[in-house]
């Protein structure tokens, strides 16, 4: 039986005293056995709160010392369970508006200890509490609500040989730095008004043709109506093959590689692709990407999350803290510098904030460029990743979901010819489910388990760079490497 109905069978609810979300107890009266009980984690997919608990007795001294007790051995366990990716040291972090969600439990826990509520039912909320607790640490559930607190998760372990999550700022802000932390926070806060046809915006960004034009449709068929194409061809229109291409050109610039036109092509698309209030997710691809999975298996794995794919590492070596330039100071402290991947996928309230931000994206345009004081620094590696860290960091994954090979640790990544197109090597891909970072401090390799709502997953939906000879072998394979279950 569950703790509501529970209630509502043993107790008068004009016993049950008002809880707000800070934890906060107020003078009984009577309220519906649902608002009582809203304070617990909505998102539980596995719901242990009560189980057989509601014939249990317990002392609530009792409690406390297997609140602890489990706390203790959850954090051993987190230490220990991860040794093959260097046992990643955990720590809490809050979102922009300050809640701490673990805190907030704890204080329901204490408070209701001295409620007007019959010590049975006290019991079976603080187990039910209890329960919820130890759950979110173990499972790393994400919550659907930024102003809560994520914790335990594993897409924000950082390695033992990596330093610690930059603090916030002590110092007095900026009048645009304050500007700007009250439209971010507003913008996290407000919930998106949903769409009834949600899809996905995938977003090119190519000098000019596109391959893999039949490769996509191939991928797009049969799922008219759940996503929406995007292309900024810089150099030259394209001529396209596929009708799912046809007329999505948008207007195109002049891009240079590793300069403020990558950002500017990238910022040009969302602002196309957030004309559709139907479009909630946004992936950016160029022309020498290729799908990895099935367009539904794309589809869950990112409408079903929320959180936003965008990579962001710590790189102390010449070509990661190394590019940072002192001119960013105050608002970009070098605390804060991170470096990543550009193909990201992104959510909508994320797409938003990217198109309202002009602080930051002013200091990367002036302060971040090739062959600057000695230093070459590539906007596009930078700005969403140091943006993203410093905004919302449990809000992002810190990984992308689009397989660069980096391993021969050269200026561009590994680019995969005609021969290279196995089954093998492609079903290879769709299974990798440990993400890998270089470094360029002494050429050190980062690795880390992919995260997905808490749970081990493929790390990869897409992946680069492919010349366009392999088109043939990619659609023989298509159906056969794309078959991972939803």
């Amino acid at each position: 039986m569950g703790l509501e109905a529970r209630v509502q069978e043993v107790y008068s609810l004009e016993n049950i005293p008002n809880i707000d979300g800070d934890g906060l107890v107020y003078p009984p009266q009577r309220r519906d056995a649902r608002e009582v009980l809203a304070p617990l984690n909505p998102v539980s997919f596995l719901d242990f709160r009560i189980a057989t608990v509601t014939n249990w007795s317990w002392n609530l001294n009792w409690i406390w010392i297997w609140i602890w007790i489990s706390f203790s051995l959850t954090l051993i366990f987190s230490q220990y369970s991860a040794f093959s990716y260097q046992a990643p040291s955990l720590k809490f972090k809050s979102t922009v508006n300050g809640q701490n969600r673990l805190s907030n439990k704890m204080v329901r826990l204490r408070t209701l200890s001295d409620a007007s509520l019959p010590q049975e039912a006290r019991v079976d909320y603080c187990i039910g509490e209890f329960c919820d607790l130890v759950l979110d640490c173990c499972l790393s559930l994400p919550s659907g609500n930024f102003g809560s607190l994520l914790y335990f998760s594993p897409t924000d372990c950082t390695l033992l040989n990596q330093p610690p999550a930059p603090k916030i700022p002590t110092r007095e802000l900026t009048d645009d730095e304050t500007i700007s932390h009250v439209v971010i926070k507003e913008i996290l806060k407000t919930p998106l008004i949903e769409s009834n046809n949600p899809k996905i915006a995938f977003l090119f960004l190519t000098p000019g043709q596109l391959p893999f034009e039949p490769l996509w449709a191939k991928f797009f068929q049969g799922h008219e109506g759940r996503f929406s194409v995007y292309v900024h061809a810089s150099k030259e229109k394209p001529v396209h093959t596929s009708h799912y291409f046809m007329g999505r050109d948008i207007h195109s610039e002049s891009v240079s590689w590793g300069k403020i036109s990558m950002v500017d092509a990238e910022r040009r698309l969302l602002a196309q692709a957030l004309l559709d209030p139907d479009n909630q997710q946004f992936v950016l691809l160029s022309e020498s990407c290729i799908p990895l999975q099935n367009f539904d298996y794309v589809y869950n794995y990112l409408m079903l999350t929320n959180v936003s794919f965008i990579d962001s590492f710590v790189d102390l070596g010449p070509h990661g803290s190394g590019r940072y330039s002192e001119r960013m100071m105050p608002e970009v402290e070098k605390d804060y510098f991170r470096k990543g991947s550009q193909w990201f996928s992104m959510k909508r309230q994320h797409a938003i904030i990217v198109m309202a931000d002009s602080l930051y994206y002013t200091k990367f345009r002036y302060y971040c460029k090739p062959n600057m004081e000695g230093r070459n620094c590539y906007a596009d590696e930078h700005y969403l990743p140091t943006f993203f860290n410093m905004i919302d960091p449990v809000g992002i994954a810190k990984r992308s979901v689009t397989y660069v090979d980096w391993s021969e640790r050269k200026w561009h990544p590994k680019s995969f010819k005609a021969e290279d197109i196995t089954l093998k090597f492609l079903k290879n891909l769709t299974t990798i489910d440990d993400i890998v970072h270089f470094t360029s401090d002494e050429k050190r390799m980062l690795t880390g388990p992919c995260m997905w709502n808490g749970i081990k997953r493929p790390c990869y939906l897409f992946a680069r760079k492919f010349y366009p000879e392999t088109l043939e072998g990619l659609m023989f394979y298509f159906s056969n490497y794309t078959t991972l279950p939803v």
